[in-house]
C-alpha cells in the first residue's frame, strides 16, 4: 500500500502534512490511533509512531495523554505591543477561547506579589489560577494574582468561559492603561508539564505581567507558561 521510494515514515508523515495542509482533516480532528494506523499503512507502531512524532514537532498535530493525538491549530500570535487578552487573542483568530478554572481565592500574598501589587503589610489579594484552552487545545498554565481592593468578590464571577479583562473594564469600569513584561525560556515544573499535558523536557515561554490603571496602581499581576510550539511572539519597535 506504501511506496517504497521513502522511508516508510517519511510517506505516512507527508500523507498527513498533505492533508492537514489541505484542510481535509480539520483542526481538532482526532487522528486513528497507532495501533490503527499500522494495520491501514501495513507498517509497524514503530513506524507509525516516528511519522506522528515529526508532525507533532513541526507543530502539526498536538498530543493529550490518554486520549490521543490531535490536528492543532496554526500558532497563537501573542503581540507584545499593546495590552491584549488570551481572549482577545485566541477569539482574533476565530478560535474558542475557554479556561479550566483551578482555583479563585482570596489569599495571602507572598512577598513578590505584595510588592508587584503594592499591597499594605495586612492586605490580601485574589489568585485566579487557570488552564487556557483553545477549544480542547492546552496552551498556557497561568497564576493572576488581583488586587482585591479593585475587584471585590471577583472570585465569584470566575467561571471556564471567564475573560478577566472583560471583568476588569466592564463589570468593575477599571481603565487598563499599561504594563510591564519579562519573557524567557523555561523548562516545566513536574506539575506544570502535568496540567499542560507536555513532556518534563518541552519548551515553555514564561511570561510575568504587571498591569496598570490609568492612575498608575497596580491592577494584577500574572504569571503564565506558555507552550512553546503553540506560540509566536512579535513587538513592533520603532527608532
Amino acid at each position: 500500500m506504501v511506496k517504497q521510494k521513502q522511508y516508510l515514515h517519511e510517506q505516512i508523515y507527508e500523507h498527513f502534512r498533505e492533508k492537514i495542509e489541505a484542510g481535509d482533516y480539520p483542526v481538532g480532528m482526532r487522528l486513528p490511533r497507532e495501533i490503527d494506523l499500522a494495520k491501514t499503512f501495513e507498517v509497524s507502531r514503530h513506524t507509525v509512531r516516528k511519522a506522528l512524532d515529526r508532525l507533532h514537532t513541526e507543530g502539526l498535530v498536538y498530543r493529550t495523554k490518554g486520549v490521543g493525538t490531535f490536528v492543532k491549530s496554526v500558532k497563537a500570535g501573542y503581540n507584545l505591543s499593546n495590552v491584549s487578552s488570551f481572549t482577545e487573542i485566541i477569539e482574533g483568530q476565530q478560535g474558542r477561547p475557554n479556561s479550566t478554572v483551578l482555583r479563585a481565592d482570596l489569599i495571602e500574598p507572598t512577598e513578590e506579589v505584595s510588592n508587584k501589587l503594592a499591597l499594605g503589610p495586612e492586605e490580601k489579594c485574589y489568585l485566579v489560577e487557570r488552564i487556557r484552552k483553545d477549544g480542547e487545545e492546552k496552551l498556557c498554565y497561568e497564576q493572576a494574582y488581583i488586587s482585591a481592593e479593585h475587584c471585590p468578590d471577583i472570585d465569584r464571577r470566575v467561571t471556564p468561559k471567564t475573560s478577566l479583562f472583560n471583568l476588569y473594564e466592564n463589570v468593575y469600569g477599571l481603565p487598563i492603561e499599561s504594563g510591564d513584561y519579562s519573557l524567557e525560556a523555561t523548562k516545566p515544573t513536574s506539575k506544570v508539564a502535568d496540567l499542560l499535558d507536555v513532556d518534563i523536557d518541552a519548551s515553555l515561554l514564561f511570561m510575568r505581567a504587571n498591569i496598570f490603571l490609568s492612575d498608575g496602581s497596580p491592577l494584577y499581576y500574572v504569571k503564565a507558561y506558555y507552550v512553546g510550539e503553540k506560540y509566536v511572539f512579535t513587538v513592533t519597535l520603532s527608532r
